[in-house]
């Protein structure tokens, strides 16, 4: 039996809120990564979280990722970091349909722990600047993402100019 129309729309918004979510993080990530490589300084985001959780792991659990995975546990540690912070970044994109306000602070948090993750690892303020400027990227695209999802939802304007309806902007 097929759903309702009714109930289909609110699945299918917040699964594009999910994936504005998720598309926020990977451009936060991705403009991380290039300032990360500007400097030895610098620290991605991703490698410092992977780092202070291999710092404070208990041994056991550290010998068995080493069992189970053998050389490659650093980088099934590196993957299980990305896949919560998608999770994460998918209930932080659903959440913006109720609160533009809280999912931007849910976007800072994950800035706020790849900073905190950077100072540790160096001692240094600067080897927060990756981490500062995609927390930045990600509440600049989500907010713009989740702006365009709610003028999606709105019914069509039509154009003031001579252009046809479908090459107008909403309004955000």
């Amino acid at each position: 039996m097929a759903p309702a129309a009714a109930d289909v729309r609110p699945r299918r918004r917040r699964a594009r809120a999910a994936a504005a979510g998720v598309a926020a993080a990977t451009a936060a990530l991705g403009i991380a990564e290039v300032i990360a490589a500007l400097a030895p300084v610098l620290r991605s985001p991703v490698l410092a979280v992977g780092e202070v959780v291999i710092r404070l792991a208990p041994s056991d659990v550290t010998t068995l990722a080493i069992e189970l995975f053998g050389t490659a546990d650093k980088p099934a540690l590196l993957i299980g970091i990305v896949a919560v912070l998608a999770l994460y970044a998918s209930a932080v994109g659903v959440l913006g349909l109720r609160s533009r306000a809280a999912a931007a602070g849910g976007a800072a948090v994950l800035a706020i722990v790849g900073a905190a993750a950077a100072i540790s690892e160096e001692a240094s303020p600067t080897a927060a600047l990756p981490s500062v400027v995609a927390g930045v990227v990600a509440i600049g695209v989500l907010l713009w993402l989740l702006a365009r999802l709610s003028a999606r939802g709105e019914p069509a304007q039509p154009a003031a100019s001579d252009e046809p309806a479908f090459c107008a902007w909403p309004a955000a």
